[in-house]
């Protein structure tokens, strides 16, 4: 078994609500989370959220700090080391409507009861 290195984004706007993104690909496709993907080689954690959450939503954020790790297993029987980095979104750049993927800012409230599970 091997780690493979990931990141994610937990941003939130200036009403405090938070950035999730409806999953294109397995293994949660169609799912709502945070904007966040694989590390790609040779770019560090930080550069790899900057560049996850402008693939996935448009948005250009800066990283303020590492706010923790989760370690969720692979189908592959692997382990992703899923890094999770902080925003609040101030001012931001957007790309053309059409070229984003399904995202939305949620505001707590709306979000489901969560439970704690082992992964």
């Amino acid at each position: 078994m091997a780690d493979i290195p990931c990141i994610g984004a937990v941003v939130f706007d200036d009403q405090g609500r938070l950035l999730l993104v409806q999953r294109a690909n397995p293994p949660a496709q169609g799912s709502w989370s945070l904007p966040g993907g694989r590390q790609e080689p040779g770019e560090t954690a930080e550069q790899g959220v900057v560049r996850e959450v402008r693939e996935e939503t448009g948005l250009t954020v800066r990283v303020e700090r590492e706010v923790g790790t989760v370690v969720r297993r692979a189908p592959s029987g692997d382990d992703y080391v899923i890094r999770d980095f902080v925003w609040c979104v101030g001012m931001t750049q957007w790309w053309p409507r059409t070229m984003q993927p399904t995202h939305a800012f949620s505001p707590f409230r709306n979000l489901p009861t969560c439970r704690r599970v082992r992964v």
